[in-house]
């Protein structure tokens, strides 16, 4: 393990990254139109498909206390369909508790038991189950989801000093509160992938995969405070 000397990317390399990922998102928009199509099927998610005048007169009239005029109705067909199978899915997967449990032959019980409650720590204090559904959501609303599992980490609140290194208060280096496996799901209106290759094989095949997502400058701070400033 080197030093925790920060690594600083020269100017040249971060425009080149800022590019790359430029490129990769544009490639998604013309190979696939995807936003279009997510666009359309949440309309027919919350019934807003009705655009015609005489259905934005009926509403426009009893938004302004007419109730003689009445729109044309559209039969809740798309969300009930899908909030059932989220329920569903959430009931069959989501209900135990650790949700993923481990099995272990006579003699390891201990070391089962020990694996399974940190899979329950990590689970409740990462919110899987708010995750997964929303993942669950995804995938019966568009035919397409994407998860994100990772290592998290949660570190003392640390400020940069003149040298640039990154200690916490008091001038004490920041320390680790909290480390564990993270599960988010992925918003697909801000998310890229390699279009050359099926969605189950960008993992082993595609070339690139990410997500755009917009940050406030104390969840920014946050973000760069928990990143390891050693290079392993």
């Amino acid at each position: 393990m080197s030093s925790a000397t920060p690594l600083i990317i020269p100017d040249k390399s971060q425009a080149a990254l800022v590019q790359f990922h430029r490129q990769c998102y544009s490639m998604l928009n013309q190979q696939w139109n995807l936003r279009e199509q997510m666009r359309q099927r949440d309309l027919a998610y919350i019934r807003e498909n009705d655009w015609t005048q005489e259905g934005w007169r009926a509403k426009l009239a009893n938004r302004y206390g007419d109730p003689t005029k009445f729109q044309n109705v559209t039969v809740p067909v798309v969300m009930p369909q899908v909030e059932a199978a989220v329920t569903y899915q959430s009931s069959v997967f989501l209900t135990g508790i650790p949700i993923f449990g481990f099995v272990a032959p006579p003699g390891e019980e201990d070391t089962a038991l020990q694996y399974q409650a940190i899979i329950e720590e990590n689970s409740t204090r990462g919110g899987w189950v708010g995750q997964f559904q929303q993942f669950f959501r995804d995938c019966f609303k568009y035919n397409l989801g994407a998860l994100e599992v990772s290592w998290d980490r949660e570190v003392t609140e640390a400020v940069e000093t003149d040298l640039g290194f990154m200690v916490g208060k008091e001038g004490k280096p920041k320390q680790v509160i909290w480390e564990g496996n993270k599960i988010k799901r992925w918003d697909l209106y801000n998310t890229f992938f390699d279009t050359r290759y099926k969605p189950t094989q960008i993992y082993k095949d595609g070339e690139f995969v990410g997500q755009t997502e917009l940050m406030s400058r104390i969840h920014l701070k946050k973000f760069i405070n928990e990143l390891p400033d050693k290079m392993i």
